[in-house]
């Protein structure tokens, strides 16, 4: 279906790992939360061609 990065669309690839898709993305495992069809998601679940996906990166600092 669609990638939404911090509220904009991108394309994504199917049938990759959430852990694939962060690296292609360049983005660190421990900076964001990945949600597919609106639940997080582990790093070895696989995005279906149907799939929502969404990640959401955490801004740190005081």
């Amino acid at each position: 279906m669609g990638l939404m990065l911090n509220g904009k669309k991108k394309k994504h690839i199917s049938g990759i790992s959430c852990a694939s898709l962060l690296k292609k993305l360049k983005i660190s495992r421990e900076e964001c939360i990945v949600k597919v069809n609106g639940k997080p998601a582990a790093d070895e679940r696989k995005i279906g061609a149907k799939d929502s996906v969404e990640i959401i990166t955490i801004v740190f600092g005081g």
